[in-house]
């Protein structure tokens, strides 16, 4: 079995550090719209999702190729469902814009 040498453990601080940048950029024009709360909403579920799916790999101690594998296509779900639940009304504010782009460059750094 291949087993990943990468430090998983700093994944879990890169979630909590995007959970706490999407809600600062969700309120930094001093509003949050019922569909930003939306995005907002089923981002930080997700997260969390992906958070219990880290944890659950890094049980033993090593992540083999397969969990990698997991976690990379949890992430390229997260950010495809965000897209979508932004873009169901036909539009995209400039608060979902940067959550989504924030939420992509989380997804990228992995």
């Amino acid at each position: 079995m291949f087993i990943m040498k990468r430090d998983f453990q700093s994944e879990l601080e890169k979630i909590d550090k995007v959970i706490d940048q999407l809600s600062s950029i969700a309120a930094s024009d001093g509003k949050i719209t019922k569909e930003e709360q939306n995005l907002l909403d089923n981002i930080m579920n997700e997260l969390s999702d992906y958070r219990l799916l880290v944890m659950d790999a890094l049980d033993d101690g090593t992540i083999d190729a397969q969990e990698e594998k997991d976690m990379g296509q949890a992430l390229d779900r997260i950010v495809e469902h965000a897209s979508n639940i932004a873009l169901a009304d036909g539009t995209l504010s400039k608060d979902e814009e940067t959550l989504i782009e924030q939420l992509i460059s989380f997804a990228d750094d992995f």
